[in-house]
């Protein structure tokens, strides 16, 4: 199975570009806004993350700027009345952090905004996936897709000194995680960080 493709763009046809790997071509499914972020162009060299759909009625190719979107979009496809093209959509609209916060915060409204998603499916990704994803949004912080390595390793060490320092003072980890991922933003401290959860946790939020 297909999980992975680099090679040279040699058709874009809307969402799909046939990527020349090794003499194949493969044609593949990307969102607009991936098109968009990785300036797909005729005879550039193109990497995708790639989930393979299995049919019946033949094999279809999904890509994706990473393999953590890649999980998210799996994740989607659990969920009753979500095929592959609206679990596309849903990923490439929204993006992968705005998913996960919108599922622990138990914000179906957020999908809404999505083509190919109305309010019972909305409500159904909360209700299938809620406390599912706890683990994959803690992961997004060092998956962010706009961040350069140092800034990632940077993060990555400000949530374990935060989970830590949470963990001495008596709140359990899954609660100190939680609170840490609903406030961590690129440009806090520490000690900033520290601050918001402890507001957080103590109130019981």
């Amino acid at each position: 199975m297909i999980a992975w493709l680099k090679g040279v763009v040699l058709e874009i046809d809307g969402n799909e570009v046939i990527i020349n790997t090794n003499g194949v071509g493969y044609r593949v499914t990307i969102g607009e806004n991936l098109k968009f972020q990785k300036n797909v162009s005729l005879e550039e060299e193109l990497e995708l993350a790639v989930y393979t759909a299995v049919k019946e009625d033949g094999i279809r190719l999904f890509g994706f700027h990473n393999f953590f979107t890649r999980k998210v979009f799996i994740s989607l496809l659990g969920v009753s009345g979500i095929g592959p093209k609206v679990a596309l959509n849903i990923v490439d609209q929204l993006g992968v952090n705005d998913i996960l916060n919108a599922i622990v915060g138990g914000n179906p409204l957020a999908f809404t905004k999505v083509s190919g998603v109305g309010k019972k499916t909305a409500q159904r990704i909360i209700l299938d996936l809620q406390g599912k994803l706890d683990g994959l949004q803690y992961q997004g912080h060092f998956e962010n897709e706009e961040s350069d390595q140092s800034t990632s390793e940077g993060q990555g060490q400000i949530l374990a000194d935060a989970v830590s320092a949470l963990s001495n003072l008596g709140f359990s980890t899954s609660d100190a995680e939680k609170t840490i991922v609903k406030h961590l933003k690129p440009q806090l401290t520490l000690d900033e960080l520290l601050r918001k959860c402890l507001i957080d946790l103590r109130q019981g939020v």
